[in-house]
């Protein structure tokens, strides 16, 4: 540990407060990366509507097959939304 002034620090102190002024990389979603997540979410919401009209058919209110899959829709619905935000707020070249 060096000493300088009334300040104590130390190497790692030191690192920590370079990692913090130093820019850092977002991670921009390409339009493939968009489009997997669109088909992901497609494939879901496709599921789940499927599932709803054979269950509705037999009267069943719900059933853990159907809330895994509205779970599923909404990770992919949040993963969109995150995606199609990064891309819109990526600075234009």
């Amino acid at each position: 540990m060096r000493q300088i002034g009334p300040v104590s620090w130390t190497a790692s102190e030191d690192s920590d407060q370079q990692r913090r002024r130093r820019p850092r990389a977002r991670a921009v979603s390409s339009l493939r990366e968009i489009e997997a997540i669109e088909a992901d979410f497609n494939y879901y919401q496709d599921s789940l509507a499927l599932l709803r009209a054979r269950l509705y058919r037999r009267g069943v209110a719900t059933n853990p097959r159907l809330e895994e899959l509205q779970r599923r829709r909404d990770g992919a619905a949040q993963r969109l939304r995150t995606a199609r935000a990064e891309r819109r707020s990526a600075p234009r070249r």
